[in-house]
């Protein structure tokens, strides 16, 4: 059984002009590292998910930007750095 330290949750969905809007935060500190997801649905124009998990000294993070997805590995100071640069992502 792994130990959960820390766990933040913050999730809305609202619908406007018969569209879905979602936006959903999680972030999670436990034995086994830190992970963290961010999603953000605006309707059908516009989806962004940015989830990474950390493994040892490296965090491996998937962003996907509508249909475009990258898959990155990175040491915590680019990790620092990106969550810096996307104000969205200060949870």
């Amino acid at each position: 059984m792994s130990t959960i330290f820390y766990r933040y949750e913050n999730s809305t969905s609202v619908k406007k002009d018969g569209k879905s809007h979602v936006h959903k935060e999680t972030l999670i500190d436990g034995a086994k590292g830190l992970s963290f997801t961010y999603v953000k649905k605006l309707g059908d124009k516009s989806f962004t998910k940015v989830s990474c998990k950390q493994e040892g000294d490296v965090f491996k993070c998937m962003v996907k930007k509508d249909e475009k997805v990258e898959n990155v590995e990175m040491d915590e100071k680019k990790l620092l750095a990106m969550l810096a640069k996307d104000k969205s992502l200060a949870f």
